[in-house]
């Protein structure tokens, strides 16, 4: 397999640092991925490695605010969300260019799925089929946290957030990563803020995704309820959708005991997927 680790300058004015990794041999379908809140495409290099193994490209840039794209004062931080979905409409373009593939897959994971879906809301066309793993659908806060959120974010919006990582206690799954030390330990309250009012704009627009869904959540998740991806699920009007929720499986569905099969369901998933859209 072929890995590329370069920057790019989106024609959103933006330039990212991105990894993609891909086949030796030519290769139909492109996954684009969508990092979570604080993280960044090195993480996902293992996973990226197993995707190409099943013979699919794998494409991720560090969103703005996050890895290598940020700089030292952006660092956590997000003018608007709707910065994230044109960046991931650009980049879908970009890599496509860059590195081949007759369609692509939007994949992301938390805040990640949550961009995945609001960008195939918004771009209709782009790709054949969506899959969002614990999507940040439903972020839990109560109204007085919410209300204080808000203001911090209009009169201080740089200001920081302690971010509070959960990892599985005995890591599993695709646990070889690159730039650890770009992972980000705090958020500025902006971002924070245009991440629960992007959740919150999703429920509005849920109705109009008829790109192919695939949904995927773990039961003991205890940073987004899996009772979020159920209530997408019943009203994204989709075909074909699909929830897989794993039972024994938290929120960092990559990094536990049971990812190599996820990777393998998302693969089924993307080759059973009709040619042409109805």
């Amino acid at each position: 397999m072929k890995t590329v680790e370069e920057y790019a300058l989106l024609e959103t004015g933006v330039r990212v640092f991105y990894r993609c990794v891909i086949p030796e041999k030519a290769f139909n379908t492109l996954i684009i991925g969508s990092h979570g809140l604080g993280a960044h495409s090195g993480i996902y290099i293992s996973v990226a490695e197993e995707f190409a193994r099943h013979g699919f490209g794998f494409c991720m840039h560090d969103q703005r605010g996050h890895g290598r794209t940020a700089s030292d004062r952006e660092r956590g931080y997000v003018e608007g969300f709707h910065n994230f979905i044109e960046d991931m409409k650009a980049f879908s373009d970009y890599a496509k260019w860059r590195v081949g593939g007759d369609e692509i897959i939007l994949l992301g994971h938390s805040m990640g799925g949550l961009i995945a879906l609001l960008t195939v809301a918004t771009y209709k066309e782009i790709a054949k089929g969506v899959i969002a793993l614990a999507p940040a659908l439903q972020i839990p806060l109560t109204p007085a946290r919410r209300l204080v959120l808000s203001l911090a974010s209009r009169l201080a919006p740089h200001s920081k957030i302690t971010l509070q990582r959960r990892l599985p206690q005995k890591p599993e799954g695709f646990q070889r990563a690159k730039d650890i030390e770009y992972s980000l330990s705090e958020i500025s309250v902006k971002l924070v803020d245009e991440m629960i009012k992007a959740s919150s704009m999703f429920w509005t627009i849920a109705g109009e995704i008829n790109t192919p869904v695939l949904l995927i959540h773990g039961e003991k998740d205890n940073v987004i309820p899996p009772e979020a991806s159920k209530k997408a699920y019943q009203l994204i009007p989709s075909f074909p959708k699909e929830l897989k929720i794993y039972p024994d499986l938290g929120h960092n569905l990559f990094f536990e005991p049971g990812a190599v099969k996820i990777v393998t369901d998302i693969v089924e998933w993307v080759k059973n997927l009709p040619r042409e859209n109805p």
